[in-house]
């Protein structure tokens, strides 16, 4: 499932699940892209709105994400979000 996110007229960024057939689980690993300049706050928007319908219309158990090691900032808003750490790779 893909859908990008617009805030009036602009495009403010793009999120994506992509189901995860191998765990017997129901997971999704999701893609989280923020439009640069998008306007303040459009992040956490994005996230939450994404999240919430992942989990309430989906019905997902869980989501998975992968940040970069040294993408800090990625690192950060992800554990806003409720993400924990489970390991490198």
């Amino acid at each position: 499932m893909h859908s990008s996110f617009a805030h009036l007229v602009s495009r403010q960024g793009y999120v994506s699940f992509e189901l995860d057939n191998s765990l017997e689980s129901n997971c999704a690993t999701w893609g989280f892209y923020l439009a640069p300049g998008a306007a303040r706050g459009m992040g956490q928007m994005l996230g939450e709105t994404a999240l919430n319908y992942a989990f309430s219309k989906l019905k997902l158990d869980c989501v998975f994400g992968e940040v970069i090691s040294n993408n800090l900032k990625s690192q950060n808003f992800h554990q806003r979000m409720g993400f924990r750490v489970k390991g490198d790779l």
